[in-house]
């Protein structure tokens, strides 16, 4: 049982900060016109190569099955984590619709120089 809560644990959580994260790393300097962090091509890759995994948003509709479910049996109250989890969802969604790759790609393999 321990296993399948750190599994669920990494693949709603963890992993979609982690790309939050990553992304975040990489596009700070691009976008601050300074050159690139270090490694910041391997953080990309990774990032990418995460997305799969990412399942934050699948989680969400599952919470709200589960709620609309839960919500005649018992009170049902949203928190501090509820919110938390709500900002990092819609976190991933932004970063994966409106985030172009090939931009990224191409401002880490030809920097621009002064």
């Amino acid at each position: 049982m321990i296993f399948l809560s750190l599994a669920t644990a990494a693949l709603i959580f963890f992993i979609p900060l982690l790309r939050v994260l990553l992304t975040l790393y990489v596009l700070i300097p691009v976008v601050l016109d300074r050159p690139a962090a270090r490694h910041a091509v391997a953080a990309f890759r990774l990032s990418e190569e995460l997305r799969p995994w990412s399942m934050a948003e699948v989680f969400a509709i599952g919470c709200a099955v589960a709620l609309v479910k839960v919500a005649d049996l018992a009170d049902v109250g949203f928190g501090p984590a509820f919110y938390m989890f709500g900002a990092l969802v819609i976190l991933v969604i932004a970063q994966d619709r409106f985030l172009c790759k090939w931009s990224v790609w191409n401002s880490l393999e030809h920097p621009k120089t002064s």
